[in-house]
C-alpha cells in the first residue's frame, strides 16, 4: 500500500550554484576561525606595544618636566648623551642594559632547554618531577581565585 502526499507537501530541492565568496569561506573556514579568535589579542597587543613606543620616540625629541608643556628639543638630547665626555653615565647604562639582557636571555634559553631535556628523559619518577615543576603555575592561579572569592564575599557582606 502506497501513501500519496498532496502536491503542496512535496518539497522540491533546487540546487543553486554557490558563489565564489561562499566557496572561499568553505575552503578557508579554519583560517577564518583562527583569525577571528586571534584578532582581538593582536589588536590589543599592537595598541599596548606600539602606542607607548611611538610616545617614547616622540618624547625623546622633547624637553619636558611634566609640569610645563613639552618643548621640542630636536636631536639635542641625543647629542648630549653621545657627545659629552662628562656624561659617560648614559653610555654605561646602555651598555650594562645590553649585557644584562644578553645574559638573561642566554640563561633563560639554556635553562629552559636543560629542564625540558631532563624532564623528557626516561627517569624513574618522571611524572613526579613534571608535577613538581608545574605545581607553582597551578597554585598561583588557585590562590588568586581564592583571594578574589574571599575579597568578593567580604565586600558583599558589608552591604
Amino acid at each position: 500500500m502506497e501513501i500519496k502526499l498532496p502536491r503542496a507537501a512535496v518539497v522540491e530541492k533546487t540546487y543553486t550554484d554557490p558563489g565564489k565568496l561562499e566557496v572561499w569561506f568553505r575552503r578557508n573556514r579554519d583560517a577564518i576561525m583562527a583569525w577571528s579568535f586571534l584578532t582581538p589579542m593582536v589588536v590589543y597587543f599592537s595598541i599596548m606595544t606600539f602606542v607607548p613606543m611611538a610616545f617614547l620616540i616622540v618624547m625623546s625629541f622633547t624637553s619636558w618636566n611634566l609640569i610645563s608643556p613639552p618643548h621640542w628639543n630636536g636631536l639635542a638630547n641625543f647629542e648630549r648623551i653621545f657627545s659629552s665626555y662628562q656624561n659617560w653615565f648614559y653610555l654605561k647604562v646602555i651598555g650594562r642594559t645590553l649585557v644584562y639582557g644578553v645574559i638573561i636571555l642566554t640563561l633563560n634559553i639554556t635553562g629552559g632547554f636543560f629542564v625540558a631535556l631532563v624532564l623528557n628523559q626516561n627517569l624513574r619518577f618522571k611524572g613526579i618531577f613534571r608535577t613538581m615543576w608545574y605545581l607553582p603555575g597551578v597554585f598561583s592561579g588557585a590562590v588568586i581565585v581564592l583571594l578574589l572569592r574571599i575579597y568578593l564575599q567580604g565586600s558583599s557582606e558589608a552591604f
